[in-house]
């Protein structure tokens, strides 16, 4: 498994200063803990793919860091 984000830096630089913005939360989402950046939902996947938000992507079959 290995976790990255999104190569778009001025994309990633804006999604990060929205999420400080929102206390460590993601945009426009409930502050609550499951919605603490990353997610639980993105924290539990089981399948590659992006977070809601598209700043994190996970690869599930990159075992290069294990």
């Amino acid at each position: 498994m290995n976790i990255s984000t999104n190569p778009d830096t001025e994309f990633t630089r804006n999604k990060k200063k929205q999420i400080k913005k929102n206390n460590g939360y993601c945009p426009n989402s409930p502050k609550t803990e499951d919605w603490k950046c990353p997610c639980k939902e993105f924290r539990e996947r089981t399948t590659s793919g992006w977070c809601g938000e598209g700043l994190y992507y996970v690869d599930m079959e990159d075992n290069s860091n294990e």
